[in-house]
């Protein structure tokens, strides 16, 4: 079951199919929009029973989360990075 939940949120996130036609602002603002729920969800939800999860499927998360914060990250804001991975790694210690 896990593997299959990693898997889904995974493909959710860095999906390989595109649009018949680009989207606009708003429809892209929309689709980051959610994104970041998810992105939330998992924050709130999943990272503090981390402990209780199994090993490779928090690794699985945690490598997802660097993945899209890696290629959104802004070169200029090291700190939010370092704050990033500093609450990821106190949440989820591998």
């Amino acid at each position: 079951l896990w593997p299959a939940i990693a898997d889904a949120i995974e493909q959710f996130l860095f999906t390989t199919s595109h649009p018949p036609t680009p989207l606009n602002a708003e429809e892209r603002k929309r689709h980051e929009y959610i994104d970041c729920q998810l992105i939330e969800l998992i924050r709130t939800e999943v990272l503090p029973y981390a402990s209780k999860l199994p090993s490779d499927f928090n690794k699985r998360i945690i490598d997802v989360l660097n993945r899209g914060s890696i290629s959104t990250l802004d070169a200029n804001d090291v700190l939010a990075s370092l704050k990033l991975h500093s609450t990821a790694a106190a949440a989820c210690p591998l």
